[in-house]
């Protein structure tokens, strides 16, 4: 109901005027939706928006993975899995948690998978780039460090819209295979909303990648581009 990308329901869908007008009567109020194959969290308070600066909106991503694909990715790069939500009275506290299988087969994803990281020459412009797939305004920043001789340790990323690598190439194998029934081809979503990217100093080879979410917990992801090998980890 609330915070689709591209549009504002509030203003747009029949009754979303009436809706907000009702839930402004709460003190807080979290809108949760699914089906759009994406995450997507925006909070109204932090986007200028005092008139709903209670509301905050949730777009869950599908547990299956990106539609009709049924890969191991949504359309946004988001892996396949579910929010957890503690309620404790007016305290709510929410985290991404990936599925830990893939067709029956571990994948080993847990709790501290948050974002996934892509060496400089995966978008093939030069900059690294970072999906944060929970993100939302009330989180840190993004913040890059790598092993140039020159480097500045926790410069922030910046955040841009563009399209998944990993959810490119589910697309792109399945294009490519022949007698493909889909209708037409499986094409990137170009507007995914968390991501975020950097231009790494003169010669470096690897970064480590640091965000701190709204609730606290730090998360930390690390990538060699000369050995394309990647960690992950809560700190």
């Amino acid at each position: 109901m609330f915070g689709k990308p591209g549009k504002d329901p509030v203003d747009v869908d029949k009754n979303g005027r009436l809706y907000a007008q009702k839930l402004s009567e709460y003190k807080y109020v979290h809108s949760w939706a699914g089906h759009s194959h994406i995450n997507f969290n925006k909070v109204y308070s932090k986007n200028g928006e005092n008139r709903l600066s209670n509301i905050e909106g949730h777009i869950v991503a599908r547990a299956t993975g990106a539609l009709w694909l049924n890969e191991w990715v949504c359309s946004d790069g988001t892996p396949r899995g579910y929010y957890v939500v503690d309620v404790d009275g007016e305290k709510i506290e929410w985290h991404y948690h990936p599925c830990g299988n893939q067709l029956g087969v571990s994948n080993g994803l847990g709790d501290d998978y948050q974002m996934r990281v892509y060496s400089p020459s995966d978008y093939g412009d030069g900059y690294v780039y970072a999906n944060v797939w929970a993100w939302d305004a009330l989180w840190g920043s993004v913040l890059y460090t790598d092993n140039g001789p020159n480097a500045v340790a926790g410069r922030p990323m910046a955040r841009i819209e563009s399209y998944d690598k990993a959810y490119k190439e589910c697309c792109d194998r399945s294009n490519s295979k022949p007698g493909n029934l889909a209708k037409e081809e499986f094409k990137p979503d170009t507007n995914v909303k968390h991501l975020f990217r950097i231009k790494p100093s003169d010669g470096a080879t690897s970064c480590t990648v640091e965000v701190t979410d709204r609730f606290g917990r730090r998360y930390s992801a690390s990538l060699d581009w000369d050995s394309a090998s990647t960690s992950d980890m809560a700190l």
